[in-house]
């Protein structure tokens, strides 16, 4: 708090660097330092018009200081710019297969840096005893596609199905690669196609 004669101000300032700005002075009248003899001495009218000058030189400090303000707009968004870039740099690239499908213990997987698919096939079977056999009857399909991310952090699923079955074996993989070479922008605009180069081997 700082006096003066005649009142008080209190300032609240403060700056976030790329973030924001606040510039606020509140002032409290002190009675007891005030001289309001010269002012009350004064007609009415002239009371009046003196208060539309001061406080319309108010106004005028007041757009002085946001055009100010507009300078700190430009270069606070050139500082948030650099803060993003950084926050990029230091990010450890996601682990991903390069848009090539690799088996896994789950059943296959294609990523990049910035998504990532799989998908697991199961056959259902029923023993023939006249074959003396499992024959299967049905397969069962599930699919997914998530964000991709460093340490697997924060993954956002964008489609997928769990256990879908399916009779026959050629319709379910009909099915799968018409999940796998449609266009991911289907799902997200930013996705980049899966390698359709590598489709070839869901079948295998």
């Amino acid at each position: 708090m700082e006096k003066k004669k005649g009142y008080s101000m209190f300032e609240r300032d403060k700056l976030d660097p790329a973030d924001s700005m606040r510039i606020e002075r509140n002032i409290y009248f002190e009675e007891q330092t005030a001289d309001l003899s010269g002012l009350t001495a004064l007609p009415l009218e002239q009371l009046q018009a003196l208060r539309e000058e001061y406080a319309a030189a108010e106004q005028a400090a007041f757009e002085a200081l946001q055009e100010q303000a507009a300078a700190w707009d430009e270069q606070a968004g050139k500082t948030l710019a650099i803060d993003k870039a950084i926050e990029y740099v230091r990010t450890p690239e996601a682990t991903h297969t390069a848009n090539q499908w690799e088996a896994t213990d789950y059943g296959k997987h294609i990523s990049n840096r910035v998504y990532q698919m799989r998908y697991h096939i199961s056959e259902n079977t029923r023993y023939d005893r006249e074959k003396e056999k499992s024959i299967p009857y049905s397969w069962t399909l599930s699919w997914s596609i998530y964000t991709n991310s460093p340490h697997n952090y924060g993954q956002a699923k964008i489609a997928g199905q769990e256990r879908k079955v399916f009779a026959d074996k050629a319709a379910m993989e009909k099915y799968l690669n018409g999940r796998v070479s449609k266009p991911i922008s289907i799902y997200s605009p930013r996705y980049r196609r899966l390698s359709r180069q590598s489709m070839q081997s869901i079948s295998k």
